[in-house]
């Protein structure tokens, strides 16, 4: 096991500038207003000891890459992972500038958008107050796009965290959690002619298995695919295929291949290289105990030869895995290694 030295992030700065509308709400008492702020404090709080034991192999020789959980970002550089950022992470995509754009989660009532200095660990918010849903992100050109999965669309927003467009793909639609044909849209991915949107479907309460949604880049429909998966994350689309997370089967699923399987642990969170594949997996847990809940990260090579784990007792649900540099997961990296235009 291994666990660094501990070290304390407490940034009053960035908590007070965000917190300020809220704070100053005339409508809240001082004691709620108090009750308030320590929460936020206390999440955005964090202890860079990470403990991690390597299993079932050897760990390779990795580039660098980020894991988003439900108790912050870690970082892995030269064989040490470090808790980097507090909160509960979710989505992360690289800027054009390659610094990491991600969605850090607060209190469960909202959450923003920040841009994370991976040489003074340090964030500045570039979209204050979204909403608690938001799930996969991902710049595709010079846009960031953001899956709102609770309500349904996705928007889109210009590098300075200016909100351009919202897309909903079914119409808008008053308590659409509550609408049969809730989508819950939370991975997106895009190549030069296309988008490709999961629709996870909610599969454990409905009973409708998860689609891949294939959109032309002026987001209207072309094709919905149907799947076999329950609850499905992630999607990235190489060589004519689809790769997405089975996740309540605890699958890798490549085209209609099962690539890897462990029914013990939820998948979600993919990364790929040109040497290997990273993928999350969380043990199953309700969601007031998915905070605490023990995940891995298992390493394979691109023939889904698994080479180890890497295991995290108590560190909470992994939901996003991004590599670095040249991450194929990545819209972006698709885009430019195609020779396509960046300005839509």
């Amino acid at each position: 096991m291994y666990s660094p030295a501990a070290r304390t992030n407490r940034s009053t700065r960035a908590i007070w500038s965000t917190l300020r509308q809220s704070v100053f709400d005339f409508r809240k008492t001082n004691a709620d207003r108090l009750k308030f702020l320590t929460k936020i404090y206390s999440e955005l709080t964090f202890d860079e000891a990470l403990a991690f034991e390597i299993r079932e192999g050897a760990l390779p020789d990795l580039p660098s890459f980020l894991v988003s959980t439900t108790q912050g970002l870690l970082k892995y550089e030269n064989g040490v992972f470090r808790r980097i950022l507090g909160g509960s992470l979710f989505g992360i995509t690289l800027g054009r500038d390659g610094m990491p754009l991600l969605y850090q989660g607060i209190t469960g009532i909202f959450g923003r958008i920040v841009r994370f200095d991976l040489e003074t660990e340090t964030s500045s918010v570039l979209v204050h107050y979204t909403s608690s849903g938001i799930h996969q992100i991902d710049m595709i050109g010079n846009r960031l796009v953001v899956c709102n999965t609770y309500d349904n669309f996705l928007s889109e927003y210009d590098v300075k965290g200016r909100l351009l467009e919202k897309h909903f793909i079914h119409g808008r639609r008053r308590n659409v959690r509550r609408w049969e044909g809730y989508n819950h849209f939370n991975s997106i991915f895009a190549d030069a002619e296309r988008l490709y949107i999961v629709a996870h479907n909610e599969t454990s309460r409905s009973d409708r298995k998860s689609e891949i949604y294939e959109l032309d880049r002026d987001w209207n429909i072309l094709e919905i695919h149907p799947t076999s998966s329950s609850n499905a994350h992630n999607i990235v689309r190489l060589d004519g295929e689809f790769w997405h997370c089975n996740s309540m089967a605890g699958e890798l699923l490549v085209g209609d291949s099962r690539v890897f399987r462990n029914a013990r642990y939820l998948t979600r969170g993919l990364a790929i290289n040109d040497q290997f594949v990273l993928l999350g997996g969380s043990a199953f847990a309700n969601r007031t105990m998915r905070g605490r809940s023990d995940s891995l990260v298992y390493v394979m090579n691109r023939r889904f030869e698994r080479l180890c784990s890497i295991y995290f007792p108590s560190a909470g649900n992994i939901k996003e895995i991004r590599f670095l540099k040249e991450d194929l997961g990545l819209s972006n990296t698709s885009l430019f290694n195609h020779a396509v235009s960046p300005e839509r």
